[in-house]
């Protein structure tokens, strides 16, 4: 199960806040908090325990953000699909699929998980981008998808949020990433909140398979977490949003809690 390690007052806020140029404009909403979790699994062990699938339980406020592709596939290989069609390596049963070790693959599992309703429904909601045939790209780096949760998923969440985070390769652009994955953060937690979700919980965007050094991976998460604003423009929810990280083991919640402490959040546990 998963167990908390620190939780943030993020600027003291649990409600609206104002800039200077927004005068006249709708008011900016910050996230109401913001904390750190270990879990062995985000998808099968979320911070909150498993629930009714009754609607009106508490899981239809919480959305997942799953770190997608840029097709809204799933990962090409899921952990089942992995053990069906992949070859064993050589080493043993434990060391047969590592390339589809599970907290590189939350996409698989949360695709696993739903079913295939949930690729049909982001189909059909997110058609092929313009351009984009041969690669059937439906959202780009930087951006996100929302859907209803399926499955399996509805246990614990509400709606999903399909945020596709830039890959760190050899010779990248380190400020262009930081900045396109930013980006993606505020893209999710703004699909997030629109959704009506008052807690989103999430994986580190940008880390594990798509390449990116953990301590950097950290220092994008905390100051996108806490330089997000979402709107009261009429539409959307007015209820802030609390958004949980979660990671594995200690090395990596000491290392994003400095990344956090170090922009000057307030810890209140």
């Amino acid at each position: 199960m998963a167990s908390v390690v620190a939780r943030y007052a993020v600027n003291h806020l649990s409600a609206f806040t104002s800039f200077p140029g927004r005068e006249g404009k709708s008011p900016a909403l910050a996230l109401k908090s913001l904390e750190v979790f270990i879990s062995p699994c985000v998808v099968a062990f979320p911070p909150f325990p498993p629930r009714s699938n009754d609607s009106s339980h508490a899981h239809a406020a919480v959305a997942l953000i799953n770190p997608a592709n840029e097709r809204l596939e799933g990962a090409k290989f899921s952990p089942g699909d992995a053990h069906k069609y992949l070859p064993p390596l050589a080493g043993g049963d434990a060391f047969r699929y590592p390339l589809v070790y599970p907290e590189q693959c939350v996409d698989g599992l949360v695709h696993e998980a739903a079913g295939a309703r949930l690729a049909a429904a982001l189909a059909a909601d997110y058609p092929v981008l313009k351009g984009e045939e041969r690669e059937r790209i439906r959202c780009r780096p930087g951006r996100a998808a929302v859907s209803r949760s399926y499955g399996g998923l509805v246990q614990n969440f509400g709606s999903i949020v399909h945020a596709v985070a830039p890959r760190f390769d050899v010779g990248v652009d380190v400020a262009a990433w930081r900045t396109r994955l930013t980006s993606t953060w505020h893209s999710a937690l703004s699909k997030a909140h629109e959704s009506g979700a008052t807690f989103a919980v999430s994986p580190l965007l940008g880390s594990g398979g798509l390449g990116a050094p953990y301590a950097d991976a950290a220092d994008v998460a905390a100051s996108a977490a806490l330089s997000w604003r979402g709107h009261d423009d009429g539409a959307s929810p007015t209820t802030a949003l609390a958004l949980q990280i979660v990671v594995q083991d200690d090395a990596d919640a000491d290392t994003l809690v400095g990344a956090i402490e170090a922009r000057g959040a307030t810890r209140i546990d």
